[in-house]
C-alpha cells in the first residue's frame, strides 16, 4: 500500500486501485478495465468492464431517496429497447409487476401517465398502453393498444378521446372509442341511443364480432356531393349479416334535414367476396332535399359492409347513424 499526502488531498493505492479524498468527494477507482465488486458471491453476468462499474453480489438496501438517471433493467431482459427507461423480465407464469397501496382509507393507489408538453395540440397522444407478444416469425408485435388522445386542449373547453385497438386481419384496428366530444350534457347521452355518459361505442366500427349481435354508432360531416362511408363492418368468410341502419342528417344552418331507415342482408362464402342478398329495403325515408342519399354497400375490396351517405356540393351536413347487426356464422 502506498500513501501520498498533500494539503489538498490524500491518495491511497491498493494493488494499483486508488482511494482518494479531495475534501468534498471520496473516490474509489479500480484499475482501467476492472470493475468494483462488493461481496464475493459471484462475478458479472452482464458487461461490467469499466472502472466506473460496480457489482453488489449480495442484497442491497437503500433507505433514502434514489436517483436512477440511466436505463433500469430488472430480471435480465433479453432485448432491452433504448426507447424505454425501465425494463422488467420474468419467466414465471402469471408473474409481472405489482404495485400495492397500503392505505386503509377509501381511496386506493393511482397510476398517472403524464405527457409534459409545453404546446399541447389536438390529436396529441397523452399516454399509451400496448400489449405485445411474438408472432410466428417470431417478431415483437403489438396485438392490442389503449391510448388517450387530446381533442381540445383549450382550458375551459378541454376534450379527449380514449381509443382501444386490437389486431384484426394483421392490422391494428380501432374497435372502441370513448369520445368526450359526443357527450350531450342536457340528456346525459353520448351519441345517438348510447346510454352511457361520455361513451361513443364503435364510431366507424371497424371491428369483428364476438357475439350474435352488435349495436354500433357512426358520425360524419360532409361538405360535397361525394358518396362517403360513415361506417364499415368487416365480414368474415362464412358469415351472414342482417344490417339495420337508421341515419339522420342536418344541414349546418338547419334549413335541410333527412332521415333514412334501411335494412339489408349480406353474406360471404368461403374464399368468396362479401355479397348482398337481394336489394336494400327502405323501411322509411323522410328528406327535405331529394339530392341527399344513403346506401348499404357490399365492399369487395375491404370485405366489409359499408354505410355510405351523399350530401350536396358546397353544403355542410352532419350525419349520425345507429346500426344494429345480427350475425349467423
Amino acid at each position: 500500500m502506498v500513501t501520498r499526502s498533500s494539503s489538498i488531498f490524500e491518495q491511497i493505492f491498493v494493488g494499483g486501485a486508488q482511494l482518494s479524498d479531495n475534501g468534498t468527494l471520496f473516490t474509489l477507482l479500480p484499475l482501467t478495465g476492472h470493475y468494483f465488486r462488493f461481496g464475493d458471491a459471484g462475478t458479472t453476468s452482464h458487461s461490467l468492464a469499466a472502472n466506473d462499474d460496480a457489482l453488489v453480489s449480495g442484497n442491497f438496501e437503500v433507505d433514502g431517496t434514489s436517483w436512477l438517471d440511466g436505463l433500469v433493467r430488472i430480471g435480465s431482459p433479453t432485448t432491452p429497447d433504448a426507447n424505454y427507461v425501465l425494463h422488467l423480465n420474468t419467466s414465471t407464469a402469471g408473474g409481472g409487476l405489482r404495485v400495492t397501496c397500503a392505505n386503509d382509507g377509501a381511496t386506493g393507489g393511482n397510476f398517472t401517465g403524464h405527457h409534459l408538453s409545453a404546446s399541447p395540440a389536438d390529436g396529441d397522444i397523452i399516454w399509451s398502453w400496448q400489449f405485445n407478444g411474438q408472432n410466428s416469425v417470431p417478431t415483437d408485435t403489438t396485438y392490442g393498444q389503449i391510448y388517450t388522445e387530446i381533442q381540445d386542449p383549450t382550458n375551459g373547453s378541454m376534450e379527449a378521446i380514449i381509443r382501444q385497438k386490437v389486431m384484426i386481419n394483421n392490422s391494428l384496428t380501432e374497435v372502441i372509442r370513448l369520445d368526450g366530444s359526443d357527450y350531450n350534457a342536457s340528456t346525459n347521452m353520448a351519441g345517438p341511443n348510447v346510454g352511457i355518459v361520455g361513451v361513443n361505442f364503435y364510431n366507424r366500427p371497424d371491428a369483428s364480432y364476438g357475439g350474435g349481435s352488435l349495436q354500433a354508432v357512426g358520425t360524419l360531416q360532409t361538405t360535397n356531393d361525394t358518396q362517403t362511408t360513415i361506417a364499415t363492418m368487416p365480414i368474415s368468410e362464412g358469415d351472414v349479416f342482417l344490417v339495420e341502419v337508421q341515419i339522420i342528417g342536418r344541414k349546418s344552418d338547419g334549413t335541410d334535414r333527412a332521415l333514412y331507415h334501411l335494412e339489408g342482408l349480406f353474406y360471404r362464402n368461403a374464399a368468396g367476396n362479401v355479397t348482398q342478398q337481394g336489394a336494400t329495403v327502405s323501411v322509411g325515408t323522410i328528406e327535405s332535399n331529394a339530392n341527399w342519399d344513403c346506401q348499404l354497400i357490399a365492399d369487395t375490396v375491404a370485405q366489409a359492409i359499408d354505410v355510405d351517405v351523399t350530401g350536396v356540393a358546397g353544403t355542410t351536413i352532419d350525419w349520425k347513424c345507429d346500426i344494429k347487426l345480427m350475425r349467423v356464422t
